[in-house]
């Protein structure tokens, strides 16, 4: 799997919103982590509100798809948006990646 950068990261910040809020290095760290959970053919996320297990039927996601779909809120990830809204898998993605930015702020 290939690793998202955070020379990409700052470029593309820059490029697009003009600013960086938040630092790069943990925005790496976060979707790296989060592509390489998420890819683990032994993962399911358990939904925290139901005893279902919400599964990644494509086990094929790039840190770059993480990134943008979490700063962007693009639709890079199959299976996280029904009609304009967040799916149960994609709130847990995003949790998922605040947890682990949050650890790498530490």
């Amino acid at each position: 799997m290939k690793q998202i950068t955070q020379k990409y990261i700052k470029e593309y910040l820059i490029e697009t919103y003009g600013t960086i809020k938040h630092e790069p290095k943990f925005l790496k760290i976060a979707a790296n982590e989060t592509a390489k959970y998420l890819n683990n053919p032994e993962v399911e996320i358990e939904d925290e509100y139901s005893d279902i297990n919400i599964y990644n039927p494509n086990k094929n996601i790039k840190p770059e798809d993480v990134f943008h779909f979490i700063v962007d809120d693009d639709n890079t990830i199959s299976g996280t948006f029904s009609y304009g809204f967040h799916t149960r898998y994609g709130r847990e993605i995003k949790d998922i990646f605040s947890e682990l930015y949050s650890e790498a702020a530490q």
